[in-house]
C-alpha cells in the first residue's frame, strides 16, 4: 500500500511524500470504513483506550485474529503470521502477514 506521509504533524516530510508499505507473504487482509470518529464511539472490535487512533501497530496479544469484513484471502499459509493494523482517517486496514517493509518516497526537493 501506499500512503501519504503527515508533513503537518512530522517536519522532515513535506506535501506529497509518501510512503510504500509492503506485507511479505500476506495470508489475509481487511480494509474496512470504521473511521476515527466510529471508533472513539466504540464501533470497531478494539477498545479505542488500547490503541491511539492514527498509528501502525503489530498485535502481539490479547486480540483474536479474525479480522472483520471484508476480507480477501491471498493464501493458505497462516504459520507464523503476524497481526498489523493500521488507522487511517476514514478507514481501518487489518492482516496476517509474515513481516513488512517501509519506502520512503519522497517529493523531489
Amino acid at each position: 500500500m501506499e500512503i501519504y506521509l503527515n508533513h503537518y504533524m512530522f517536519d522532515r516530510f513535506v506535501e506529497g511524500d509518501k510512503a510504500r508499505i509492503t506485507f511479505e507473504n500476506c495470508y489475509t487482509y481487511s480494509l474496512n470504513s470504521c473511521n476515527d470518529e466510529g471508533y472513539y464511539y466504540g464501533q470497531y472490535r478494539i477498545d479505542w483506550k488500547q490503541l491511539e487512533w492514527g498509528e501502525f501497530y503489530e498485535i502481539i496479544g490479547g486480540l483474536d485474529r479474525k479480522l472483520p469484513e471484508p476480507i480477501v484471502q491471498l493464501s493458505d499459509d497462516l504459520d507464523n503470521k503476524r497481526h498489523y493494523i493500521f488507522f487511517f482517517k476514514d478507514e481501518t486496514f487489518e492482516c496476517l502477514a509474515d513481516n513488512y517493509k517501509v519506502e520512503f518516497i519522497y517529493v523531489q526537493r
